[in-house]
């Protein structure tokens, strides 16, 4: 992950507020392939500081919680810019929990935003910027819209039946403010878009596995039903 000053960093100098860090590592990979794949911000980024550390810091902030003071601090280097990308990778693991590790990582690739700063870049990244600045709000609303097979275990407060099924499947505990439902194979295929009701025909479907795939409050739910 390359580390760029944010907007908001007015201070001048290399730092100027969405410059490249003078710090962030420069790609490529020993064995040629690109590298870095996101930039986010690292430059003066404020976080939290362990209240056990004997490391040297300047504290610019403190929360008092159960009689303890947890300090905060701003500091700077990929240190920081690369937990970023984590929180964001975990916003779209939290929209979409059945997503692959490998499609998030293409998700925020495929989202990452180019600027003045970074010019136009290549399809496939150059050794500065890696994809772009990462685009925290574009990969969540990209993972809602991905089909995502990976298994994840949830106590949902919904279900279907009867699971097995012949014909029919009612789904029992949703509501209105459902966005949208979709049928999909263990291949990951749409076999059948739907919006809100509480009875689908899948007579039409062949035998074997399927996923009830919804998304409703944003966040994508899915259960497995069986077609005998």
């Amino acid at each position: 992950v390359a580390a760029y000053s944010s907007q908001q960093n007015t201070n001048g100098g290399p730092f100027l507020g969405g410059n490249l860090a003078n710090f962030s590592s420069v790609g490529p990979l020993i064995n040629g392939n690109y590298k870095p794949d996101i930039s986010a911000p690292g430059v003066n980024i404020g976080s939290s500081i362990s209240s056990y550390t004997d490391g040297s810091f300047t504290q610019a902030a403190s929360v008092n919680f159960n009689g303890r003071d947890y300090p905060f601090a701003r500091l700077s280097g990929t240190s920081m810019s690369s937990p970023v990308v984590a929180g964001v990778a975990t916003l779209i693991w939290e929209a979409n929990p059945f997503l692959a590790p490998w499609q998030i990582k293409d998700i925020i690739i495929r989202t990452a935003r180019e600027d003045v700063k970074t010019g136009d870049l290549p399809a496939e990244g150059d050794y500065y910027w890696g994809h772009g600045k990462i685009n925290a709000y574009a990969t969540v609303q990209m993972a809602i819209n991905t089909v995502g097979i990976e298994e994840y275990s949830i106590e949902a407060e919904w279900s279907i039946y009867p699971n097995p099924t012949n014909n029919i499947i009612n789904i029992k505990g949703i509501n209105n403010q459902v966005e949208s439902i979709l049928i999909i194979d263990l291949a990951g295929k749409i076999c059948g878009e739907y919006t809100y009701t509480s009875m689908i025909d899948v007579g039409q479907f062949k035998s074997g596995t399927y996923i009830l795939r919804i998304v409703r409050n944003n966040r994508v739910e899915q259960q497995k039903f069986i077609i005998q």
